[in-house]
């Protein structure tokens, strides 16, 4: 599904590495705002900063 959707996209656009996440993201939670768009200080500070990091790591070989 991830491959379907960035072929139509730029190499720099597309999506290369993710992690699926075993959390509810809702207004609820705080995770989103009411765009519904997740809140980006939210998800680094919390849970997902360990996984960011090693998703760049991962990337530029830093690890």
């Amino acid at each position: 599904m991830v491959d379907d959707g960035t072929s139509a996209v730029s190499h720099v656009e597309a999506v290369t590495k993710f992690r699926i996440i075993d959390t509810v993201l809702s207004q609820d939670t705080g995770r989103l705002a009411p765009s519904p768009k997740p809140k980006r200080t939210v998800m680094l500070n919390g849970f997902a900063a360990a996984d960011v990091d090693a998703l760049y790591e991962e990337r530029h070989g830093d690890a």
